[in-house]
């Protein structure tokens, strides 16, 4: 099964993903009220997701700005892994 073989083996091209379901949660169809709840609650964050995607071009850094962003970014990544 794609993406959710419990038996995959690890380092394989299926990215995995774990979905917490509860009792039902949200995929439960017939609990219109408790999805509405959860995207009442998330909608803030949805809006700045969206509109952060949106303008990426206005806040993304840029030639060598972005090459110097990303190589600082990846020295404090990993200076605090090891």
């Amino acid at each position: 099964m794609p993406g959710g073989d419990a038996d995959a083996e690890p380092g394989g091209d299926d990215p995995q993903l774990n979905v917490e379901v509860g009792d039902g949660g949200i995929f439960n169809p017939l609990i219109e009220h408790r999805l509405q709840r959860v995207l009442r609650r998330h909608v803030t964050w949805l809006d700045f997701l969206t509109r952060a995607a949106a303008s990426h071009e206005r806040w993304q850094p840029r030639g060598a700005g972005r090459e110097q962003q990303r190589a600082q970014a990846l020295e404090r990544w990993y200076r605090h892994r090891s």
